[in-house]
């Protein structure tokens, strides 16, 4: 079973469930770009609802987990991530925050995941 691990605080979830799971303390995505230097993988991005981070990752075909970047959420104003999508924009952790935030509301997230990400929001 693949896991993943919040490169921030190391806390470690198992992929399968941890969207609905209602003591999970991550929730993923899988985004619509793929990155620039690593054309044809399928891109993920979650939030670590424990330490507050952004992380992107690949889930590789064989198991496992290729991690890109781990980095907090800001509060205020927002940091560009280094990693570079295929769209050509900057993207950075408020703007795919808002992204995750915005999918689970219009994807019916359980009510648990919803309340965790308005916190972060605030």
């Amino acid at each position: 079973m693949k896991k993943l691990t919040c490169q921030n605080c190391k806390h470690t979830e198992d992929i399968k469930d941890m969207n609905i799971r209602e003591n999970s303390k991550m929730y993923m995505i899988k985004t619509y770009y793929q990155l620039v230097e690593h054309p044809g993988l399928d891109i993920y991005l979650a939030v670590c609802f424990s330490c507050e981070s952004l992380i992107v990752f690949a889930a590789k075909l064989l198991g496992g987990v290729e991690y890109f970047e781990t980095i907090k959420i800001p509060s205020s104003g927002s940091k560009n991530l280094s990693c570079r999508f295929d769209d050509n924009h900057e993207p950075n952790t408020s703007q795919e925050f808002h992204g995750i935030y915005n999918y689970a509301h219009d994807t019916g997230a359980p009510d648990h995941v919803l309340k965790k990400l308005e916190r972060i929001k605030k």
